[in-house]
């Protein structure tokens, strides 16, 4: 019977990202699919404690940092990545000397920055992943708004209905692009 962990861990401090994965290794836990769906959107600027913009931290940067501490954990089980994204990515214009929001703050801007970083991150791992032979398959999932809640403006759907591509995705084996 496959094994199921339940762990909470703060996607805002990357300190915190660290101990969840040690503790993930430490035990020996296999991790067959690492589903990111850790994303946030707020109205105004928030910063962690280690000064990170919020969206950032918690929306691309745990993602790449627990995606890549793991990695080995993957390998091992021949396991799947699958970050979850908006079609918001469309919007993105990533400044690189703005990522973290040091010369201004854009609500939109930000959160579609965050959904670009994570599809650029899943080409880029999934292409390292077969230049190192490593049996790991990377993918994004697109939710439509309307599927998310995210905004007052569209309709909220059941959460299974959310979580069916999500799903169908993580028991499919070895899907790559």
């Amino acid at each position: 019977m496959p094994m199921v962990v339940v762990e909470t861990v703060d996607l805002t401090e990357m300190e915190d990202v660290r101990r969840f994965a040690s503790r993930i290794i430490e035990h020996g836990i296999p991790v067959d699919v690492l589903v990111h769906n850790g994303t946030v959107a707020v109205e105004r600027l928030y910063r962690t404690e280690a000064g990170l913009e919020l969206m950032l931290a918690s929306n691309h940067l745990s993602c790449f940092l627990l995606a890549n501490l793991l990695l080995p954990v993957l390998a091992r089980s021949k396991g799947t990545i699958i970050v979850v994204t908006s079609n918001q990515y469309r919007k993105a214009k990533l400044q690189m000397d703005n990522l973290n929001s040091e010369k201004y703050f854009d609500k939109s801007r930000t959160f579609a920055n965050t959904q670009r970083a994570n599809m650029l991150f899943v080409a880029e791992i999934s292409a390292r992943c077969t230049a190192l032979s490593l049996p790991v398959t990377a993918n994004c999932v697109e939710l439509q708004p309307d599927r998310t809640g995210l905004s007052d403006w569209v309709h909220r759907v059941a959460a299974r209905e959310a979580a069916h591509p999500v799903i169908t995705l993580a028991s499919l084996a070895g899907v790559t692009g």
